[in-house]
C-alpha cells in the first residue's frame, strides 16, 4: 500500500511540472495568485501589484561597482 501511494504522489508530482515544460524556452514566468489590483505605480498600494510591478518596471541592465553594464536578472 505505501508503494502504491509512493507512486501515485511521485507521478502527481511529475504532472504538476508538465505545464512549466511546455513554456518556451526564452519566456519568462511569474506565477501569481490573482490578477493585480493596481498597474499604475503612482496609485499603488496593494502589496501583490507592488511584486508585480517591481518585476515589470526593474531594468534589464544595472551598473556594478566598476560601472560596468551587467545583467539585472
Amino acid at each position: 500500500m505505501k508503494r502504491l501511494l509512493t507512486a501515485l504522489l511521485a507521478l502527481l508530482l511529475i504532472f504538476s511540472f508538465t505545464p512549466a515544460l511546455a513554456i518556451e524556452p526564452d519566456t519568462i514566468v511569474y506565477p501569481i495568485e490573482k490578477d493585480p489590483q493596481q498597474m499604475d505605480p503612482s496609485l499603488n498600494s496593494y502589496s501583490l501589484s507592488s511584486q508585480v510591478l517591481q518585476q515589470l518596471f526593474r531594468g534589464l541592465y544595472k551598473l556594478n561597482a566598476e560601472r560596468e553594464y551587467v545583467p539585472a536578472m
